[in-house]
């Protein structure tokens, strides 16, 4: 039933276009034709009005996008889950069969030694007819009862085992409860956010296709920036890891609390200009926030730096803005999906480490 539902999971998140793009096949070759430029233009040329309605519509959009995506995961999730309670059963029902086992041999040890009685084990050694058959009747006991310690050791071992495994398999099966609750929790977000896109669609009347256009240009622009960010991250990173950096790009001052490092933001976005892919992009250090704005593809993201193991800063980016619109956590996750922006301050640091980090307004101050 898990699999079934994994299959139907990548088939939903092509749901919004079968909703959206309704209009005909010329039309819709028509506008994926179109180059990134010309898209933007469009959009460029929107009115308040309208972007205020293809706002909601595309943050619906992706909401709903999100949802198929957690749906995917949690579906996922259970049938891992399922697959290792499976295992844990098999292990279980052998350790079941050890411990019975153990315990039988244990039991018929016991009926024999409660029928002869010590004073038998005595007799049979004192029978003995010469020195070397005492010695050996004498070990022969010894290995006996070293044997039924080691199966009495070896049965509460069992049963410690057996124990664990039960408990392992209860929070599992208590996991897999959680799951499926969230699983549902899910499924009826991601319907109420379909049926809100849809009503949005029903009221736009004879303009439903007009708007189901400038959507569809939206989401190719998205998909662009998708596409393209990766490489921004990557580059944005070696910058300071590679060691190309001016003299002075961090001033350092010495005073009896420390060594305080400041960071400019005008010399930041100097050194990030030097990078053709990097050239229109910028940094904008305000107070406790780092905006980062890249007007080409008209996204914001909005975040701070954190230290990172005391010799790098990481952007942890809390909101994104797409041609003003703000995009849900999925849409950030998006974004990051192939690793965080990280400075690794390491070629400038050598070994001091970072103690602290405080955004003020065109600067950042670092405390070593």
């Amino acid at each position: 039933m898990i699999k079934i539902r994994l299959k139907k999971v990548f088939l939903s998140s092509s749901w919004i276009f079968l909703l959206i793009l309704t209009f005909s096949f010329s039309s819709m070759g028509e506008a994926y034709l179109d180059s990134p430029s010309k898209i933007q233009d469009k959009l460029n040329n929107i009115s308040n009005e309208e972007k205020e309605v293809l706002g909601k519509m595309f943050v619906l959009s992706q909401e709903i996008e999100g949802m198929d995506k957690a749906e995917y995961e949690i579906a996922h999730d259970m049938d891992t889950t399922k697959q290792e309670i499976e295992k844990l059963e098999i292990v279980i029902t052998n350790e079941a069969i050890t411990y019975e086992r153990n315990r039988d041999i244990l039991k018929e040890i016991l009926k024999t030694y409660q029928k002869s009685g010590p004073a038998s084990y005595i007799e049979i050694i004192l029978d003995s007819d010469s020195l070397k058959t005492f010695i050996q009747r004498l070990n022969i006991l010894r290995d006996l009862t070293s044997n039924t310690a080691s199966l009495l050791e070896s049965l509460e071992l069992n049963k410690t085992k057996l124990t664990t495994q039960r408990r392992s398999q209860d929070e599992k099966l208590a996991l897999i409860k959680h799951q499926q609750k969230k699983l549902q929790e899910t499924l009826e977000k991601k319907l109420k956010l379909k049926e809100d896109l849809e009503n949005v669609l029903a009221s736009l009347a004879e303009e439903r296709g007009h708007y189901q256009e400038c959507l569809m240009n939206f989401q190719q622009m998205w998909k662009e920036t998708q596409s393209i960010f990766p490489e921004i991250i990557k580059t944005v990173s070696q910058i300071i890891e590679k060691g190309n950096l001016p003299m002075n790009t961090i001033k350092t001052t010495f005073s009896s609390a420390g060594i305080k490092g400041v960071l400019e933001e005008k010399t930041f976005n100097k050194i990030v200009a030097d990078y053709p892919l990097l050239s229109k992009i910028s940094f904008r250090f305000e107070l406790d926030r780092v905006r980062m704005e890249m007007p080409e593809k008209n996204i914001v993201l909005l975040g701070k730096f954190v230290i990172v193991d005391g010799q790098a800063l990481k952007f942890e980016v809390d909101q994104v803005a797409f041609y003003g619109m703000q995009l849900d956590k999925y849409s950030l996750e998006e974004l990051f999906s192939e690793g965080s922006l990280i400075l690794n301050l390491k070629p400038v640091l050598g070994k001091s480490v970072l103690k602290s980090i405080k955004i003020h307004d065109k600067y950042i101050e670092l405390r070593l």
